[in-house]
């Protein structure tokens, strides 16, 4: 199809010849929660446990809140103090809804770290969204988060936001409304997602997250694994997977985001799908989106509809193996495959093979092979510094395609 395709068994013979586990042993899956580095935030330190705090403490950590509710109540102050305030929430079970209403700035964030990341769970079961985020300058790292009856995971409603190594699942899951009008329920339940913002806020950023089963167990073409809808939003480096509608989502904006490395793949729409905003007229543009591995989605690999169709967009440098409809598509068509004028360097692996152990449901390890085509056939172009375990890009004599950097050198040989 394009630069870089390799033959099924091309690959296969490559990749027997070379010693597996290379990627592994340097990038493993807890990698990513030293990358995330807990303890290395400027500014004035709190603490949240669920087990021993009290609200009525002072969030120090021999004296840390209960509720994460209370420290957002208390942050005003807090969050003004140079370095900001990264609030620590330890390992527990929190069952309430998570709203902040708080700003920082550019050079002092607001910060809520779960502190083990991995260990925190926001399981809350009422309200629209689990974790509601209204300030600027905001970090919301490292949580757990699910809600089978609510609409949304983590959503957005500001701008200048970090949302970065979260693992939020199974959300969103009563009520479907369809584009052919099948199971159509009212309220907010027929739409959801598992991240989302607003389209009237800017430059989010959306990385290193795990989405997956967001929406029922059935096609639902409004409930999608991550939904952004801000201006110039970044989406890099997540993993996003047996979601009812498309892994990645963008609408309602006329200005588009760049999407890349991301590992988008068995969703029940399109791996990724992007429109405008025909209120706003004109067509959307700006729209980056390289060096992803789009894979085993129903619909299109990247289906694009003809309000953010235009010219000037880029689609190079991405990998595709089995989306149902083809890898381009325009306006959710069957019958409308089509290339984009800007799409160089695509790859094809027909299964999958430069990965250490693809499986549909998330249980495998999506880590690079040693000769992976996707290996260095990436692009510069909208890449991130590094990848979902933290690793520096590019590793080898160019950027990987996907969320993991192979850390090893190109001849396969373990350091």
């Amino acid at each position: 199809m394009a630069r870089g395709h390799r033959s099924a068994g091309a690959v296969a013979a490559a990749l027997a010849a070379l010693p597996a586990g290379c990627a592994t042993a340097l990038c493993g899956p807890g990698a990513q929660r030293a990358a995330l580095g807990v303890t290395s935030h400027a500014g004035l330190q709190r603490y949240v446990s669920q087990a021993t705090g009290s609200d009525s403490a002072d969030g120090t950590r021999r004296h840390p809140w209960a509720t994460m509710g209370h420290a957002t109540a208390v942050l005003d102050t807090m969050s003004l103090r140079r370095g900001g305030v990264t609030v620590h929430v330890l390992a527990g079970t929190y069952r309430e809804p998570v709203v902040n209403d708080k700003d920082g700035r550019p050079d002092a964030y607001v910060t809520f770290v779960a502190d083990p990341p991995g260990k925190v769970l926001i399981k809350p079961s009422s309200g629209r969204f689990a974790f509601r985020n209204n300030g600027d300058y905001v970090r919301i790292i490292g949580f757990e988060i699910t809600d089978p009856t609510a609409s949304e995971g983590i959503f957005l409603d500001a701008s200048h936001d970090v949302v970065q190594g979260n693992h939020v699942y199974r959300v969103a899951t009563i009520g479907c409304q369809n584009d052919d009008g099948d199971g159509g329920r009212s309220g907010y339940t027929a739409t959801g997602d598992g991240i989302g913002d607003n389209g009237e806020e800017a430059g989010n950023v959306i990385t290193g997250n795990r989405v997956e089963r967001i929406g029922p167990s059935s096609r639902c073409d409004y409930k999608h694994g991550i939904y952004p809808s801000a201006a110039r939003d970044l989406v890099r480096n997540n993993l996003t997977y047996g979601n009812s509608g498309s892994g990645i989502r963008f609408n309602h904006n006329i200005v588009g985001i760049t999407v890349s490395g991301n590992l988008t793949f068995h969703n029940r729409n399109h791996g990724i799908h992007i429109s405008g905003d025909d209120d706003a007229g004109g067509v959307a543009r700006g729209f980056v989106i390289t060096n992803n591995v789009i894979a085993r989605n129903a619909m299109y690999g990247v289906n694009v509809n003809s309000n953010a169709d235009d010219p000037g967009n880029e689609y190079g440098h991405n990998l595709f193996f089995h989306n149902g409809y083809g890898t381009f598509g325009r306006n959710n068509s069957k019958d409308d495959p089509w290339t984009p004028g800007r799409a160089d360097g695509e790859v094809v692996d027909p299964a999958g093979l430069g990965m250490v152990d693809y499986r549909d449901d998330g249980t495998g390890d999506y880590h690079l092979r040693p000769a992976a085509p996707e290996a260095d056939a990436g692009t510069p172009l909208g890449a991130p510094a590094t990848d979902y375990d933290g690793v520096r890009r590019p590793q080898g004599h160019g950027y990987d395609i996907g969320p993991f950097e192979l850390a090893c050198p190109p001849t396969g040989h373990a350091t």
